[in-house]
């Protein structure tokens, strides 16, 4: 539990501890309250039926009333200080949900892009959902175990004043059992590691296989893509029910225990003399409720075991993350933004995708990259856009890295994507893109985009409602929307990575109209349509990670390797990235 009260200070809840001591001391106050409460109504109950009226307290006699009188105080002192206990830890537990889910979001999306686009599909949202829920429960549960611990003790501490020697033999019994109960523990532990495995896996083949459930309609393999869940679902709930079933175990033996010991409660009851039923009656009665309690404590402590697990590896993932922050390396802001690429080399693992390039273009000037599939077009955009960092070689943007430009509060680089994600709600909303622009703005940056005639069609226009993803519009729009959202931060390098390949005529020539009249922004269009990048000023063509031919755009379309992608006998729309 320490190692878990650790973990939650690193992720910023520094308050945990004196939380928690808040809990453990509330509880204290609530169990010496019901320990009372039992002693004193077992001694008062064998007492009247002993014919006596009240009962003697240290030598003074106490009537009925007053005996009901102070057991209602107590009863009062105990609701409170278990509310407050219950109240401090239900927060705790919002607590460690909020700011796990919050250091997850910040860490992750403040990662370059290398780690981002790495992860698997779902993990992420395996973290938010799960994980840093079980980290809520988790904190949840350590506040139960504290509030159960403390008013054992308590209700221990009494029966120990009470008979000494009864509530020794009870502490060995405890001791025992505890040893008994670590080797099903650490296999909880494993249960639980286990678990959190599965559940990642069906997590990242759920979110996988929703985003092609379209694809696996037209290709008939529905069922077989439904097979392959449900092996991941079996396994994942044989692998729950064990790790459930361990956690059972251990409440259901001290409940079986508990038993045992009303049975021989009994029995010693019956065999006391008179006048010391009343003592030992309360002292049964509190370690009966000290046994039913433990048996809780063992139900919350394996729940405990299962959780940390959780916790462990949701910090690993967060020092992932963190390790990989690149928002302080974010801070220049180039008073130009003209390209200079020297001996650009660039790998993936031991694959040599890109190979010494070198190359310039002038602030304002628009370059059309041209190459067939696999030819390292794509990969070059984003080592320009400061994604991805070059191994070898140098590339600038007006001087500096592309990588320490700021980003952060607006950017002055923009990116047009072929599959143009959209967000599930206004146009408007779209275009903005959580930069807080002005009305004016963004129908500006809608009319830049060729999307009037479109907006105009819609009864809302701008505040159009669309659906998850952009759905309700068709590719074109989606393509203009995209490019709306780019031009409305008037950016000073924009890349278009094949912004007409799913397109049809019209949506294609009203996106080169925006693109031309474009002013002052250094553009670099990645296509595998010549027509699009016939507006540009400087052209380059590359294979395997090559340049082939760079230069301005008339001098590159009398060259050969140009010629070469018109005529090897396939069309320019196979020479996509």
């Amino acid at each position: 539990m320490a190692r878990d009260v650790e973990l939650l200070g690193e992720l910023g809840m520094t308050g945990t501890r004196r939380q928690l001591a808040v809990v453990a001391a509330m509880s204290m106050v609530g169990g010496l309250c019901q320990a009372l409460i039992l002693g004193l109504l077992a001694a008062f109950g064998i007492s009247s039926i002993q014919g006596h009226h009240g009962m003697v307290i240290h030598g003074v006699h106490v009537s009925t009333l007053g005996i009901a009188l102070f057991a209602g105080g107590l009863v009062a002192v105990f609701a409170l200080s278990m509310f407050g206990s219950s109240y401090f830890g239900s927060r705790l537990a919002g607590t460690a949900l909020s700011t796990s889910r919050s250091m997850v979001i910040s860490t992750f999306f403040n990662g370059d892009w290398s780690l981002q686009s790495a992860a698997h599909v779902g993990h992420v949202q395996q973290l938010l959902a799960y994980d840093c829920e079980q980290v809520g429960l988790l904190i949840s549960n350590i506040s139960s175990m504290l509030s159960l611990s403390f008013m054992v003790f308590a209700l221990l501490l009494v029966a120990a004043v009470i008979s000494p020697l009864i509530t020794l033999g009870i502490l060995i019994v405890g001791v025992l059992l505890s040893m008994l109960i670590r080797p099903v523990q650490r296999r909880i532990r494993r249960a639980g590691s286990q678990l959190k495995k599965t559940n990642q896996v069906i997590g990242r083949r759920v979110t996988e296989y929703t985003r092609l459930a379209r694809e696996f309609r037209i290709f008939g393999v529905e069922q077989q893509s439904e097979a392959q869940l449900d092996i991941q679902n079996r396994s994942g709930a044989s692998t729950f029910a064990r790790a459930k079933m361990l956690m059972t175990t251990m409440p259901t033996a001290y409940a079986a225990i508990g038993l045992v010991f009303a049975i021989l409660g009994f029995a010693f009851l019956t065999s006391l003399d008179t006048s010391k039923i009343g003592a030992s009656a309360g002292v049964l009665i509190i370690i009966l409720r000290v046994m039913l309690m433990t048996s809780n404590l063992q139900g919350i402590s394996a729940q405990v075991s299962s959780q940390s697990v959780v916790l462990e590896g949701l910090m690993l993932d967060i020092d992932k993350f963190r390790s990989a922050d690149r928002r302080s390396l974010e801070n220049l802001v180039p008073e130009r933004f003209d390209i200079e690429v020297a001996n650009l080399s660039f790998s993936y693992g031991d694959e040599r995708v890109l190979k010494d390039l070198s190359f310039s273009v002038p602030q304002g000037a628009k370059l059309g990259i041209l190459g067939r599939s696999g030819s390292g077009k794509t990969t070059l955009s984003q080592i320009l856009l400061g994604v991805l960092e070059a191994d070898e070689g140098a590339v600038t943007v007006g001087g500096c890295s592309p990588s320490r430009v700021k980003k952060s509060g607006g950017s002055p680089l923009a990116l047009v994507t072929q599959d143009a994600l959209l967000l599930e709600g206004p146009i408007s909303d779209n275009i903005s893109f959580f930069r807080q622009l002005d009305a004016p703005t963004i129908s500006a940056a809608a009319s830049a985009a060729n999307l009037d005639d479109d907006l105009a069609e819609m009864p809302l226009g701008l505040e159009t409602i669309i659906g998850p993803s952009g759905g309700t519009l068709s590719g074109g729009q989606r393509q203009r929307v995209a490019l709306a959202r780019a031009l409305a931060g008037t950016p000073k390098l924009l890349l278009l990575d094949e912004p007409t390949s799913s397109v049809d005529v019209q949506s294609e020539q009203a996106i080169r109209r925006s693109i031309d009249n474009l002013v002052d922004t250094t553009t670099i269009i990645v296509s595998h349509r010549v027509a699009v990048v016939e507006g540009c000023d400087l052209l380059m063509v590359m294979e395997s990670g090559r340049i082939l031919d760079f230069g301005p755009r008339v001098e590159v379309e009398e060259r050969e390797p140009y010629r070469n992608l018109l005529s090897d006998g396939t069309t320019p729309a196979s020479y996509a990235d």
